[in-house]
């Protein structure tokens, strides 16, 4: 698999716009704004990007919500149901979910060893790119080959 053009061109807009502190081990950015916002492709501007971000973020938690719900209402019907999971299509990501009818924890605030949570929910949101696979794996090798070749 190899990087896309548009992939290493935005790489390359991203290198001049940050710089690393060796001493510290920190990246930074270096030009005026974001450069996110900077590289955002035609037709795309921050106010867009923010509304979507925004948008998925309340989907996110009210899928969470709704899913928390119909959860515990099946649990209680259900006495024997322990867990329940499953997943949201949100385009091209995934917001997945598991309730779990209990989990039993360290105290470490309490008087008690342990203590009982009901109803406790995981949400994952999983973006596309984050999977290993796409132009992210192509990524990710070329980064392991140049390593290789300059840190062996």
């Amino acid at each position: 698999m190899s990087l896309k053009n548009e992939t290493t061109e935005l790489s390359k807009k991203i290198k001049d716009a940050v710089t690393v502190d060796v001493t510290a081990g920190e990246i930074t950015e270096t030009t005026p704004g974001s450069i996110y916002e900077q590289t955002l492709p035609e037709g795309i501007d921050k106010k867009l990007v923010k509304a979507v971000n925004n948008h998925n973020a309340t989907f996110v938690a009210a899928s969470t919500l709704a899913v928390g719900e119909l959860s515990v209402d099946a649990m209680k019907k259900e006495p024997a149901l322990e867990r329940v999971t499953g997943s949201i299509k949100m385009a091209n990501d995934t917001v997945s979910l598991t309730v779990d009818r209990s989990k039993t924890y360290k105290d470490h605030f309490g008087e008690n060893d342990e203590v009982v949570k009901y109803g406790v929910t995981r949400t994952n949101y999983e973006v596309r790119a984050g999977k290993n696979g796409g132009q992210l794996k192509a990524a990710r090798v070329a980064i392991n080959e140049l390593a290789a070749d300059l840190l062996k």
